[in-house]
């Protein structure tokens, strides 16, 4: 392979691994938007996708490194072809000669033991296999991958939308992230670059889930003002400038989504706000965790 034609190997493993990428986040929406059992069909087409990209990374992977270890060899059997050429080599170019291939037998025996370092009954297994290996190992650690992504989605919502404002009255938005749970407290620190350390507001959107029917107490700890709402109902209200406050109401509601709006504004100093529930067997709130709570409303 010249240098021209590992230029376009690698261009098109480049373009085919980006490819792949896209497809990546494809599955990624269908997990979120349709599920897993909808997103099974992408992760197999995905599956195929990568295999086969592992096996042209390997096969052009084997013949770089080949001939970035062995150049040495392919050049003294050059030379070793021109003094027999020759017809006279001297005594002293060929000792040279033999000390060298010594040194590549050497090398080579040297490559081999970091394939097998105890067993050498094994090699002959592992050459045989070695295309096996490679694509299992390859297919494990795609379903691994898919598999934690699944299960993160399936399991972990993904936070709360956050919406991050200069001035205390929504003024002028200046970051939107997502935050996995409200549990800030900042002293006299900004929650996000390019906010001051002061007077500035937060809303966070998205859904709630809940996990059984029953009745749910929402404890918000804020400074300065606060207000939440749940399905469009607002259970706190204490939109004022004030120290380390705690709000509370309870609230009956289904297992299932709900939707959740939390507002919080800071005018100086402390700032301070997390964001609370207390369930059934619950013998103190505790913060929502990332699990419950989804960016989407």
């Amino acid at each position: 392979m010249d240098n021209i034609q590992k230029e376009e190997t690698i261009h098109k493993l480049s373009e085919e691994l980006t490819g792949i990428k896209k497809s990546f986040e494809v599955l990624l929406l269908a997990i979120e938007a349709e599920g897993v059992s909808a997103a099974t069909d992408v992760a197999e087409r995905l599956m195929a996708r990568v295999e086969k990209l592992m096996n042209d990374i390997k096969m052009a992977y084997v013949e770089v490194i080949f001939e970035k270890r062995f150049r040495s060899f392919a050049e003294d059997h050059a030379r070793l072809q021109e003094m027999k050429a020759s017809g006279k080599p001297s005594a002293d170019a060929f000792i040279e000669m033999v000390g060298r291939i010594e040194q590549h037998i050497a090398g080579a025996d040297r490559e081999l033991r970091l394939l097998v370092p105890r067993k050498p009954m094994a090699f002959k297994w592992v050459k045989a296999n070695w295309r096996r290996m490679a694509m299992a190992a390859a297919g494990v650690l795609v379903l691994w991958g898919i598999g934690s992504v699944v299960h993160n989605y399936a399991t972990r919502g993904t936070g709360l939308i956050g919406e991050y404002y200069d001035g205390s009255s929504f003024r002028k938005l200046v970051r939107t992230r997502r935050d996995l749970k409200i549990d800030f407290d900042l002293n006299n620190r900004s929650p996000v670059r390019g906010l001051s350390d002061d007077n500035y507001s937060v809303r966070w959107t998205g859904s709630l889930r809940v996990p059984a029917d029953g009745e749910y107490e929402f404890v918000t700890r804020s400074d300065d003002g606060v207000r939440l709402w749940i399905d469009n109902e607002m259970l706190v209200d204490n939109w004022t400038v004030h120290r380390a406050a705690v709000d509370k109401k309870a609230k009956v509601l289904s297992a299932g989504m709900h939707a959740i709006k939390l507002e919080w504004f800071q005018r100086r100093g402390p700032a301070l706000m997390k964001l609370y529930w207390r369930m059934a067997n619950d013998a103190q709130p505790r913060i929502i965790e990332p699990e419950y709570l989804s960016p989407n409303s």
